[in-house]
């Protein structure tokens, strides 16, 4: 059981990394378009906490 409670929690961090790793290229991509800025904004801060939670998690 312990395992499977760790794996979870990796392939979240793996998630939370990808997620906020898309979420910084495109609002690169898209920096003039304000619209998509704010999604971007909102997609990239909800991979970052997700991916430290998880670390946090996994350290813990």
């Amino acid at each position: 059981m312990e395992e499977k409670i760790m794996l979870v929690k990796i392939i979240s961090l793996v998630i939370g990394i990808s997620v906020a790793s898309l979420g910084i290229y495109y609002l690169v991509k898209e920096k003039n378009d304000p619209e998509s800025k704010k999604i971007y904004t909102c997609i990239t801060a909800a991979g970052g906490i997700t991916a430290v939670i998880c670390a946090l998690l996994l350290i813990l």
